[in-house]
């Protein structure tokens, strides 16, 4: 019989800035982030290729500006 080796893992923590890697790719998302007074009707959507951190980045704004968070399938 073979014997699982437990992995000292810890549990992913929360989105936060702190851990949000800036960089060129999401520039204009993080300047439209900043400025919500800017955003058409007071509402932002972020879209784009699936797993390059759009979801990171709204969960650790929401979280640092006390937003409740609103996704897709929650809207219909």
């Amino acid at each position: 019989m073979t014997r699982q080796l437990a992995l000292p893992l810890s549990p992913a923590s929360p989105p936060a800035w702190g851990s949000f890697l800036a960089d060129a790719s999401n520039a204009e998302a993080l300047g439209f982030l900043c400025q919500p007074d800017a955003w058409p009707n007071r509402r932002l959507a972020l879209y784009g290729p699936a797993a390059i951190g759009k979801t990171h980045l709204l969960r650790a704004t929401a979280d640092a500006r006390g937003w409740p968070v609103l996704l897709g399938p929650d809207l219909r």
